[in-house]
Order: structure tokens, then sequence, then C-alpha cells
């Protein structure tokens, strides 16, 4: 038996509502007058899951790292982490491509790394 998903107001969600979504997100939703908004990061990272690494940014630009993650009340580290995770969201992979890689991030089979994205996505 499959999952039952509920929109919002309780409507129920079909599986064919979801190809729809499914189709007009990999068309670009192409549709006018559509709006996107970026949902919170489902990336979300341990710390026991990262490691230090060095760049090199000129001085200018790293004081308004630091001044930017001070006015968001974050860490310079969290403020980059942010930053170049909307960079990566923005490069051309795949649909697949990306559901790989959560599943990866996570540890997860791709079957469960979809489950997951499904009920973050329709909570």
């Amino acid at each position: 038996m499959s999952k039952q998903y509920l929109a919002k107001d309780g409507t129920p969600i079909t599986e064919e509502q979801i190809a729809a979504w499914a189709q007009q997100a990999e068309d670009g939703f192409s549709s006018p007058g559509v709006t996107l908004h970026r949902e919170s990061d489902p990336f979300v990272i341990r710390r026991n899951d990262m490691r230090a690494h060095t760049i090199r940014v000129p001085e200018a630009l790293w004081r308004m790292v630091e001044r930017v993650a001070q006015e968001r009340n974050i860490t310079a580290s969290e403020f980059t982490r942010q930053a170049l995770d909307q960079s990566l969201a923005r490069t051309p992979l795949t649909r697949d491509q990306k559901i790989d890689l959560y599943a990866e991030a996570h540890g997860l089979s791709r079957e469960e790394a979809i489950n997951r994205l499904l009920d973050s996505a329709l909570s």
C-alpha cells in the first residue's frame, strides 16, 4: 500500500498530480505567473560530517562575508556553506543527480531519499 499525501487543506494529493508537478519542474516552471520560493535546505549537515578546508579569498571579500554573517547571526563558515549550497543549487544537475547526491549525503538508498524529500515537501 502506498503512502497517502494530503495538501495543507486536507485534499488528497494523487500520483497524477505529483507526476504533473514533476513534469512542470523538469520543464523549468515555464508557466507565466509562477513564482518559485526556495524551501529550507534539505541537505542538513551534521557537524561530525564536516571537514575543514582552506580556500583563498581577497581580504575585502572575506570582510564582507563576516559582516553579512554577523548581521544574520551566523558564523562566517555557515554563511559560506549557505553561499556554496545556493550556488550549487543553480548548477545544471539533473533531477536524478540531485537525488543521488541527497541520498549519498544522508546515507540513504535512492528510494529512501525520494520518500524523505517527498515527505518534506508535502508536510
